[in-house]
């Protein structure tokens, strides 16, 4: 029998990660005037826009580009949740998924709203820096990591 409970955090975690990623970046649109640093490695800047993807790759392909690009995520994320519908069903946590796709359906949702996916967080130290990312590039990370590690549990297999 599937876990109501799993199933109800991964819910919670999917709506979650997609609420508080579009709640971020509404509120930097409409406030960030300039970079705000925490600490000497956490900074909030003022939006970019990526039309690429990670790290900004494939940015400068044009509109046709973006659009073929947008297309391509979309059915990658269509496939992603039959896979993670699956999962479900073979009574395999999803958490990590729920991460994903969470994150990943808000990225989305930013490149028909802005035409771009909105990057505001920037993690440095001295003169190294990583890409500008948000909320939901963390979630798909954290998600892929947690999907990493419960791929090696040899205890029970999915």
């Amino acid at each position: 029998m599937k876990s109501k409970f799993s199933l109800l955090l991964s819910v919670i975690l999917f709506l979650g990660v997609a609420i508080a990623d579009q709640y971020s970046k509404q509120y930097i649109l409409h406030n960030a005037k300039q970079e705000y640093y925490v600490n000497t490695v956490l900074a909030f800047t003022p939006p970019a826009f990526n039309r690429g993807i990670a790290a900004g790759m494939l940015q400068s392909s044009g509109p046709m580009g973006f659009i073929l690009l947008t297309i391509a995520i979309a059915l990658i994320i269509i496939g992603f949740g039959a896979y993670t519908y699956n999962r479900w069903l073979s009574n395999c946590s999803i958490i990590g998924e729920a991460l994903v796709l969470g994150g990943a359906l808000s990225n989305l949702l930013d490149r028909f709203l802005y035409h771009g996916v909105v990057d505001f967080i920037l993690l440095h130290y001295a003169r190294w820096s990583l890409p500008l990312f948000n909320i939901a590039d963390a979630a798909i990370t954290l998600g892929v990591i947690i999907m990493f590690i419960t791929a090696f549990n040899f205890e029970r297999r999915c």
